[in-house]
Parts: C-alpha cells; sequence; structure tokens
C-alpha cells in the first residue's frame, strides 16, 4: 500500500476505533457528541494545515464566506452519528420558536423532495431547510461533506448551481481525499454495531432524529434510520 492510502486507512480505522465502542454499548448520546466534535476537531486542524501550505504557495484561498450559499443547494448524504449529532445540537442550542421554524422547514424540504428523482432535485432548486435567512443554523456541527467542500471562485458556483451553467469549480481534491476517511470510519461504526444504514439523507435522519423519543428508542437498539438511507456515499 502506497503512503497515501495507508495514512487514509489509519484515519479510517481510527474513526472506527473511536465511535464503534460506544454505538455497540449504550448509545449515550453525550458520548457520541464527544466522540462526534473529536473528530471533526481533527478534521479542522487538517484543513488549517493544507490550507496554510496552499497559502504560502499560492498566495490565495478559498472564496467561501458567511452569506456564500450556492453549495447548500445540493443533496447532502452523511452518517447517522452526524445526523444524531445535529439533532442533539438544534435540541440543546435553539430556542423552541427557532427550532419549530427549521423542523419545519425540514419537514417541508422531505415532501418535496421524496415526490422527484435524483435529476430532478437539481432542478429545484430547494436550499437545504437547515439554512436559515442564508446562514447555516447548524454550522458549527455540520456534517464532514460540507466541511470538505471549498471553492476558490464564488462565481464559478453561482453559475453552476444558481444559473445551471456548465462550469468548472475549483475545488481542493485533498480535502476531500483528507477527511473523507473520517466519515468512512464513522460510517462502518454505524454498520458494524447495527446503528444505521452506511449513509443517510441528512434532512430525513434529522427529522427521523427530532421526532419526539426516537433517540431514545435508537439507543435501545430501534431501527430509527432505515428509512433514511441513502444510495451513494457522500462525495
Amino acid at each position: 500500500m502506497n503512503p497515501p492510502l495507508a495514512w487514509q486507512a489509519g484515519v479510517v480505522e481510527m474513526a472506527f476505533a473511536e465511535m464503534y465502542p460506544i454505538l455497540n454499548g449504550r448509545r449515550r448520546l453525550r458520548d457520541i457528541e464527544r466522540a462526534v466534535d473529536e473528530l471533526h476537531g481533527r478534521a479542522a486542524m487538517m484543513q488549517t494545515g493544507l490550507l496554510n501550505r496552499l497559502n504560502q504557495s499560492w498566495q490565495s484561498g478559498p472564496d467561501c464566506a458567511p452569506g456564500c450559499d450556492h453549495c447548500c443547494y445540493v443533496r447532502v448524504h452523511t452518517t447517522v452519528v452526524e445526523a444524531v449529532r445535529i439533532a442533539c445540537y438544534l435540541l440543546e442550542a435553539k430556542l423552541p420558536a427557532d427550532l419549530s421554524v427549521i423542523s419545519e422547514q425540514i419537514d417541508s424540504f422531505c415532501e418535496i423532495i421524496d415526490q422527484v428523482s435524483g435529476a430532478a432535485y437539481f432542478e429545484t432548486r430547494l436550499p437545504c431547510p437547515m439554512l436559515v435567512e442564508r446562514l447555516c443554523s447548524v454550522h458549527p456541527v455540520r456534517p464532514i461533506p460540507c466541511q470538505t467542500y471549498m471553492s476558490w471562485n464564488v462565481k464559478a458556483c453561482y453559475d453552476h448551481f444558481i444559473s445551471n451553467m456548465p462550469s468548472q469549480i475549483p475545488k481542493l481534491d485533498a480535502m476531500g481525499q483528507a477527511i473523507g476517511p473520517l466519515a468512512a470510519g464513522l460510517s462502518r461504526a454505524v454498520v458494524e454495531s447495527n446503528a444505521g444504514p452506511a449513509w443517510v439523507s441528512l434532512p430525513h435522519a434529522v427529522r427521523a432524529a427530532l421526532f419526539p423519543g426516537a433517540l431514545k428508542e435508537w439507543q435501545s437498539g430501534h431501527d430509527l434510520f432505515r428509512s433514511c438511507e441513502a444510495p451513494l456515499s457522500p462525495g
């Protein structure tokens, strides 16, 4: 195995080793939150390292900034534990009125998206239901697929996602290659502990987790997320 692949395999094993015992045990939500946050922290450190090296070489960085939401119109697949982390964040950090708004947006989104095919989804121009006033309402705990998406040209994003014009978005592929193995390790832990499918649709899984009493049932072994299964892995 060449060094990059060996390093990626090591990252997968590290994420798996961190999450599997938690999911194969009592599935304490606090333990899941802690583990996901720690792995996201490692992802942030990898991002910083990559961006620092790029800035030294190219004197440039990503165009992404608060309020730039063009990529928030694509479908997001994630892991069960990251969806659980987001649901816990919403329940803990949001006022009841704000949570009600987001929950209604998620319900509406899922009802619409369940009626369209994958190709038609892009044409609906539906924003992520967790987008509020062009800002991610769960940004501190956003899933790894969202963390890996960085563009060096916001105009190219607008042309591609909003204007439906053929446009090559300049992205850093190394970001996904560096951070993606973390998600792969979490996914493997979920599957091997029978905690859910490998990948889930983010809005559907968060909606399932927000249903009153659902997380307690999942902790006791209920197959909460099977109906949220996504056909493909993120990326």
